[in-house]
């Protein structure tokens, strides 16, 4: 679940996940030019998600502006990626991966 809070009222959002979903990233649809112009929610918010039942990774990704109506777009890597992966990459815990990906 992702909820997107709002301090000034009752207009949170919140997309409900069919998985597991890792820390959201915002990102700003015009870049660092989004501090200048545009709204603070102009962007999109991407996660990564862990399908337990498929055993796999996707990473979705949402438009800032309506959590609410789901993803605008999903992408499956292909190939194994640990969840949380942000924070533990280091040979010493997972396998290096085959240099031909």
């Amino acid at each position: 679940r992702i909820v997107k809070y709002d301090p000034h009222g009752d207009q949170d959002a919140v997309w409900v996940s069919p998985g597991v979903v890792g820390e959201p990233v915002y990102v700003p649809r015009h870049g660092h030019a989004s501090a200048y112009f545009g709204d603070d929610d102009d962007g999109w918010v991407i996660t990564q998600m862990y399908l337990p039942d498929e055993q796999r990774v996707k990473y979705v990704i949402l438009d800032a502006r309506d959590l609410a109506a789901g993803p605008v777009c999903c992408i499956n890597p292909g190939f194994h990626v640990p969840f949380s992966f942000h924070g533990t990459w280091t040979e010493s815990v997972f396998q290096v991966p085959d240099p031909k990906l």
